[in-house]
């Protein structure tokens, strides 16, 4: 993990990168630039809350692959992040959002999963999924501004929104 975050409430991460070099790693590795675990519930806004940002980028390099590699990890409590010109560069995934509903308490499932701003995603070379978004509650507010999605060779899917329940809006 490059940069991982938990229980974090009105913080600002600007202009990150986060770097994985595979030369030499076992097949089996993994890699997540930015993990934010909103699984433990910190009170009134679920497991994370009011994340702010800006221009950070993972990318993953070399050979072999990693079996697994998302630019963005947010699961479980998500509620008021903004996530402004994020990018992802040669990842599997280049963005995840898993709410974990089931998994996690139904008050965080409902209000962490209120308010999450993806706003002009540069998802690069991935060569499983650009964006999903899964396992969100029936208070999910998802909206989705201005994606770019540049699919590597063999590639499954652009955007796939799966178990949505709420509202993810895509522009």
């Amino acid at each position: 993990i490059g940069f991982a975050f938990q229980g974090v409430v009105h913080s600002h991460i600007r202009d990150c990168q986060a770097f994985r070099s595979v030369p030499g790693s076992n097949l089996g590795a993994s890699f997540w630039g930015f993990h934010f675990d909103g699984t433990k519930d910190i009170g009134l806004a679920g497991g994370n809350a009011s994340i702010f940002v800006q221009d950070c980028n993972a990318s993953v390099g070399g050979n072999p692959r990693l079996q697994e590699s998302i630019g963005a990890l947010l699961q479980g409590g998500y509620a008021d992040t903004f996530l402004d010109r994020f990018e992802s560069s040669g990842t599997v995934d280049g963005l995840r959002v898993d709410g974990m509903t089931g998994l996690v308490d139904k008050r965080l499932s409902k209000a962490g999963h209120a308010n999450l701003h993806i706003n002009a995603p540069v998802l690069d070379g991935f060569s499983g999924t650009g964006m999903e978004v899964r396992n969100t509650s029936d208070y999910a507010v998802i909206d989705i501004v201005d994606p770019y999605f540049g699919a590597a060779n063999g590639a499954v899917a652009a955007l796939s929104v799966r178990n949505g329940k709420g509202m993810t809006s895509v522009t």
